[in-house]
């Protein structure tokens, strides 16, 4: 009798031991999972951000002047809606992935000795919250370079890229 007793206890320890690293491995490979989908959706959330700032940045390019006139006339910052652009990628992509959110972009003047930099910050909203999601920014300057035929040649660079 103390034989059988002994094996539905070793039975018993070994079920509940199974038992508990099948919870263990269950339990990290759901958290696995979920740190890997909020890392999906990050860079979502940033490869769409930095999207609208290169578009913010070649619209800076085709309209720099217009832009820092703008600016200097009224004082305060160039508001520029990126909604439409947004529903142009959901168009072009599978409706199940669709973004919902808007976006705002904001040119301003960096007071600096030369007043050729363009500060552009982009900001990502949730459609239905409207609260913040993403928020890029990065300085857009102005080079102009005189060739020897004096030929003006506008130069553009983006620097000091920031994720806000």
């Amino acid at each position: 009798m103390n034989k059988s007793g002994s094996a539905l206890i070793i039975s018993i320890i070994f079920i509940v031991f199974f038992t508990i690293a099948s919870f263990s491995i269950w339990y990290n490979t759901s958290l696995y999972s979920d740190i890997i989908f909020l890392q999906e959706q990050y860079y979502k959330k940033y490869y769409l951000a930095y999207c609208l700032l290169n578009y913010s940045c070649r619209f800076a390019q085709n309209n720099f002047d217009n832009i820092c006139e703008q600016i200097d006339k009224t004082g305060a910052f160039v508001e520029l809606n990126l909604d439409n652009f947004i529903n142009l990628i959901n168009k072009n992509i599978d409706k199940n992935f669709e973004y919902k959110y808007c976006a705002t972009c904001y040119f301003n003047k960096l007071k600096d000795k030369n007043n050729n930099i363009l500060v552009i910050t982009l900001i990502l909203f949730d459609q239905i919250t409207k609260n913040q999601i993403f928020a890029l920014n990065c300085e857009f300057e102005l080079f102009k370079q005189k060739l020897k035929n004096n030929k003006l040649i506008k130069n553009f660079t983006i620097k000091k890229f920031k994720i806000l």
